[in-house]
């Protein structure tokens, strides 16, 4: 005579108990990430913009910090000294703005001081910024440089770009 045999004895009875879960547990964690991805958005990512920023030091050694994120609201000021080990002055009048006189323990002395530049990219050239790092409001995408060299003349014409042998022009066009 053949005994008959519960459901709960049987291994395949578990095995597909076990599938039927993970299958529920599934498909719970995709709805949770879609959930999450439409209606659960990080403000503080809203509100952040990534940035180039080359610092060339005038001694044949460049540093690169590229993609860096930063909130829309900083300068390139807020930005440099987030990025590198900056000495300052601020100036009492005007905004509070400031002259860097040293980066990364590279000080200006004699003819040598650190230039500012923007990468024009409808141009594909630098362009020395006609304003200090406090006034240049960053862009998402946007690239940067800071560039210690003793030019000839205070005249940005004058100026050699932030890579040797880059493509230069006197004002970006937007």
């Amino acid at each position: 005579m053949k005994t008959v045999t519960s459901l709960a004895a049987n291994p395949i009875f578990y095995l597909g108990l076990l599938v039927i879960i993970l299958a529920i547990f599934g498909f719970q964690l995709g709805a949770y990430s879609r959930i999450n991805n439409l209606f659960l958005h990080d403000s503080s990512s809203q509100n952040k913009i990534v940035v180039n920023t080359l610092i060339n030091y005038g001694n044949g050694t460049s540093t690169w910090h590229n993609k860096t994120d930063v909130a829309r609201t900083w300068n390139f000021y807020d930005l440099t000294i987030s990025i590198a080990r900056v000495d300052a002055v601020s100036s009492v009048g005007v905004g509070n703005e400031h002259f860097i006189q040293a980066i990364d323990g590279v000080r200006q002395a004699g003819r040598f001081y650190w230039t500012l530049w923007l990468f024009c990219q409808k141009d594909t050239a630098w362009a020395a910024s006609p304003v200090g790092a406090d006034l240049v409001k960053l862009i998402n995408g946007q690239s940067l440089a800071w560039y210690y060299q003793g030019p000839s003349s205070t005249d940005p014409a004058t100026w050699q770009p932030p890579i040797p042998g880059a493509t230069k022009v006197s004002i970006c066009r937007n």
